[in-house]
C-alpha cells in the first residue's frame, strides 16, 4: 500500500503517518494519544492510496467508528470505516506530494476563503491537463 501525504500546515486536521510498534501507519486524529501535539509532525494524510488488489482477496477487518451527525435537524449516528487503517495490517510506504504550484497533487479546499487563497495553485495545476 502506498499513501500520499502532504506537508502539514498548522491549521490542517486529519490523520498522519506515525510510528506504531516500529511500523509506519496512518493514525486519525481521534485515535491520537492524549496530549499529542500534531504540530511536531511534518505531514498529514491526503486520503489518496494505491493498494495492491491482492490485499482485498482476504481483506483486513477494519473497525467501525460512530460519527454523530445531523440530517436536517435530526441527530443521527453513522458508522464509518477508515481506509487508511489498512496500513495497520499491510506493509505501507508514504509519498510526500507537493501542495503548491503546477506539480501539486493535493489542494485542500474546506471553505470559500480557501478557494480564493488557493486559486493560483488550482489554475497552475489545471493548466497541465488537456480536455478531449
Amino acid at each position: 500500500m502506498s499513501v500520499e501525504v502532504a506537508p502539514r500546515d498548522p491549521a490542517d486536521k486529519g490523520g498522519m503517518p506515525v510510528l506504531l510498534d516500529g511500523r509506519a501507519v496512518l493514525l486519525e486524529g481521534f485515535r491520537w494519544p492524549d496530549g499529542l501535539d500534531a504540530r511536531q509532525y511534518a505531514t498529514f494524510n491526503t486520503n489518496t492510496f494505491v493498494i495492491d488488489a491482492e490485499v482485498f482477496e482476504d481483506p483486513p477487518v477494519l473497525d467501525a467508528y460512530p460519527v454523530r451527525k445531523k440530517v436536517g435537524n435530526v441527530p443521527v449516528v453513522q458508522f464509518e470505516r477508515i481506509l487508511g487503517e489498512v496500513t495497520l495490517h499491510e506493509p505501507s510506504c508514504f509519498v510526500v506530494v507537493p501542495v503548491e504550484g503546477a506539480e501539486s497533487r493535493f489542494i485542500p479546499i474546506k471553505t470559500r476563503d480557501d478557494l480564493e487563497r488557493r486559486r493560483r495553485d488550482i489554475a497552475a495545476c489545471l493548466g497541465r491537463w488537456s480536455v478531449l
